[in-house]
């Protein structure tokens, strides 16, 4: 049986589509594994699939009647300035309906102007588009990829439109698990970074992405001993914790029949040598060790890693990518055209297909490629050639052709000759404008905007200040430039403080390094300490003692920070508050405080900027509460982080469960303690709390009846009470976020291992214990609590 074949009685709905505008259609009539390993029969009549993972074998199973209904297109795209439209318009055309398309378009427009919300309006009509008619697509998915994983998950949900569902599988690695949700959905959005879903060989990826290949392997080369469980344990320290988290995974995880009949096939593939190396691994890793030899390690990381790429493989088939969208992709652009693994693999991302559809790339970036290349980079790479690479990647036809070289190349001769007349020169400039014009689009500010300002208003900088010191400085580090033979110290000394604390991996500090380890009594070190500030003076550091900032710039940006009393504030003030400010929000108010973005050509800078101000604000908040405290390694260890998940011996109890309640997302509490709709005579703080307080406390009262006579106080009701809340008000969500088999990491958005000395998944299974005992249970007085605090 093939692709697009029929069997059984297929729904009417079904059946009425050409074979040509689904994704095909067909019956999985063998039998499927059970969790013990055995075989069983398909469940009653024909299923119908979705696109194989690897043909009709691989099919995967697919609900004619998807989740979701259709987007409101004309909503999206009102929702945009003219200019946006425009480009929405023309991206799609170019992608999906000219018939000289190359799928692949890039917005190139200037930053600032909204290129998110283009690749939004963008979706909007690809989905319109795909939704039905000649070019139905059952399954619509949406995949985006940028370079940081935490702007990738929030992005992805200002992508997302309508009731299309964020898969929260950030790296493929943990798309088993998800994918067969993703069938029930006509939308679904994935966010991915490179590293993390494509750059797999090097690494042995997260506990999570090895408990998913531990129940893979176990459907194919079963062995319930210990050797694969510590052959995949990784890094993890606890072996207790993986174990446990290979256990939990059977309760609450599930993965996808079609993927994981796809990935045997793929395990098979490799033929018995792979079988053979899992099982001398399994062997070598037969007992727990602290310590593992390097050769093991490391035969360990290789194969591990090997898995990883497999199933990455087979995950991108499964995936069916509709429209990938590559966020700043210049910061990964080795992925376009790299002949390694990681860029095979997405590149079989971006050239996916199947046989109703072919994937369409969407690029983003407001600087694409090098404007130009200075004297000093031409070794490493030259804007003409990255130029060539990234629209030869967008249009491969070029590439084969040299169509746009050539032009180029005519373009520089009629440069030369331009004395005998502009009219050949004006001709190449529309051809190649013509020929960019297919595949990219960029829109500057100075274009749209009418006062033709760049949308810029130039406010100036208050404070900036040069003292006898910062000039001071200048001369003794150009001294100690010319004792190393780098007299250039201009643009660093007006860039940051404090150079020579900062600068690693620039010549001028490797230098001086080199001159301090050859020459220790030439007077060159005098030069380090005697001539200006040039390095910071540990002495003040480990005392917490006041520091000049040591440059113009940052003098004053920490002055405003003083000023609006940022220091103080965790966060910054809402745009619309629900209740008047007090205290230091009502002075990062009247200050107009608001997010600053720095920009620097040197590395340099982060660093130092970061370290001075950070350090400023430490030694403004430790000394409030100890004036005698030190900034030392030895006083820093000694601090304990506020939000603790410990176990006491001595109590024979976990120390973290009264601050839980910190962390947990308890929709009962967000509802009963919203400050909206704010009176019309104005709200504080307090008022809010006792509004608050007043919805709140006849709905505990029922919760805790049976305790108020208790002898001892209990401060378990900190996090009891919002659990049991959301069990009477919102019982299903509320079972399904502690129903996950990964809740400990997704709770704190934690990406790797556990760590050492925390018994934060104690915490999560102990608030698991209490959702699978019930309200009924504890309002019966069943649960060893005390009366709650008053």
């Amino acid at each position: 049986m093939g692709p697009g074949d029929s069997v059984g009685d297929a729904p009417p709905e079904f059946e009425s589509q050409p074979a040509a505008n689904r994704r095909s259609c067909a019956v999985d009539c063998r039998p499927r594994e059970d969790a013990g390993g055995e075989r069983s029969p398909a469940r009653g009549p024909a299923r119908y699939m979705g696109t194989g993972v690897g043909g009709a074998e691989g099919a995967q199973v697919m609900n004619p009647r998807r989740a979701g209904g259709r987007p409101d297109t004309e909503t999206v795209l009102d929702g945009l300035k003219d200019f946006q439209r425009d480009t929405v318009e023309y991206a799609f055309e170019r992608l999906y309906t000219a018939p000289d398309s190359t799928r692949r378009f890039l917005v190139a427009d200037e930053v600032g102007l909204g290129k998110t919300l283009v690749a939004r309006g963008l979706i909007a009509k690809a989905i319109d588009h795909l939704w039905d008619g000649d070019h139905r697509v059952e399954q619509i998915d949406v995949v985006y990829i940028c370079s940081n994983a935490q702007i990738a998950r929030q992005n992805v949900r200002r992508l997302q439109i309508g009731s299309g569902r964020f898969v929260r599988a950030g790296r493929l690695g943990l798309l088993p698990q998800e994918i067969h949700d993703l069938k029930a959905n006509r939308v679904n959005y994935l966010a991915l970074t490179p590293g993390t879903s494509f750059d797999l060989r090097s690494s042995m990826g997260t506990a999570e992405e090895r408990v998913v290949l531990y129940h893979l392997l176990q459907r194919v080369w079963p062995d319930q001993r210990k050797g694969p469980m510590n052959l995949l344990q990784g890094f993890v320290r606890k072996t207790g914790h993986f174990r446990w988290k290979l256990k939990d995974f059977n309760r609450w995880g599930r993965i996808d029949d079609d993927l994981g009949d796809a990935f045997e096939r793929r395990l098979h593939e490799e033929g018995e040598d792979l079988s053979r190396q899992y099982a001398d691994l399994c062997k070598r890793f037969w007992r727990t060790r602290t310590r593992i030899p390097w050769a093991d390690r490391s035969e360990q990381i290789k194969f591990i890693g090997q898995l990883r790429s497999m199933l990455a493989e087979v995950c991108v088939t499964a995936l069916q990518p509709d429209l990938v969208i590559l966020d700043e992709f210049q910061r990964f652009k080795h992925l376009l055209d790299g002949k390694d693994a990681t860029s095979r693999l997405a590149k079989h991302l971006f050239n996916y297909s199947d046989d109703t559809a072919h994937v369409r790339l969407l690029l983003l970036s407001a600087t694409p490629y090098r404007m130009y290349t200075l004297h000093h980079e031409s070794a490493e790479d030259d804007h003409y050639r990255d130029f060539l690479r990234t629209i030869e990647f967008l249009d491969r036809g070029l590439k084969e052709s040299g169509h746009l070289r050539r032009l180029l190349d005519d373009y520089r001769q009629a440069m030369y000759r331009i004395e005998s007349g502009a009219k050949p020169l004006v001709q190449l400039k529309g051809q190649i404008e013509k020929r960019l014009r297919r595949v990219m689009s960029r829109t500057e500010r100075l274009r749209v905007s009418t006062a033709s300002d760049g949308m810029l208003r130039e406010v100036p900088c208050p404070g900036l200040e040069l003292t006898a010191g910062d000039v001071q400085d200048f001369l003794a580090l150009g001294k100690i430039g010319r004792e190393v033979n780098q007299p250039r110290v201009l643009e660093y000394w007006k860039s940051a403080p404090y150079l020579l604390s900062f600068m690693d991996g620039y010549k001028l500090k490797t230098k001086v390094a080199a001159r301090l380890d050859i020459s220790t009594g030439n007077g060159f070190a005098k030069l380090l300490t005697d001539g200006g500030r040039v390095s910071l003076s540990w002495e003040e550091v480990e005392g917490y003692a006041r520091l000049d900032p040591a440059n113009a710039r940052l003098r004053s940006l920490i002055k405003w920070v003083e000023r609006c009393e940022a220091w103080r504030l965790l966060w910054l003030p809402p745009a619309l508050p629900y209740y008047a400010e007090s205290g230091p929000w009502k002075t990062a108010r009247k200050q107009q405080l608001s997010k600053r973005l720095i920009f620097s050509t040197w590395q340099v800078v982060p660093k130092a900027v970061a370290g001075v101000v950070s350090y400023d604000v430490e030694r403004r908040i430790f000394p409030r509460f100890d004036e005698s405290v030190r900034n030392t390694p030895e006083e820093r260890r000694k601090r304990r982080p506020l939000l603790r998940f410990a176990y006491s011996k001595e109590r024979n109890s976990l120390t973290g469960m009264p601050v839980l309640a910190i962390l947990y997302p308890s929709p009962s509490l967000a509802e009963l303690g919203d400050p909206f709709p704010v009176p019309e005579d104005g709200d504080s703080l307090a008022d809010a709390v006792t509004r608050a307080r007043e919805r709140l406390d006849p709905l505990l009262a029922r919760l805790t009846e049976p305790y108020r006579d208790a002898v001892r106080e209990d401060e378990s009701w900190y996090w009891v009470a919002p659990i049991l809340l959301d069990l009477e008000r919102h019982e299903a969500s509320t079972r399904e976020w502690f129903g996950r088999w990964d809740l400990p990491n997704q709770w704190t958005g934690a990406d790797g291992d556990d760590d050492e000395g925390s018994r934060w998944v104690d915490h999560v299974k102990e608030a698991k214990k209490l959702v699978d005992e019930g309200v009924d249970a504890l309002v019966r007085g069943s649960r060893d609590l005390g009366r709650p605090p008053a």
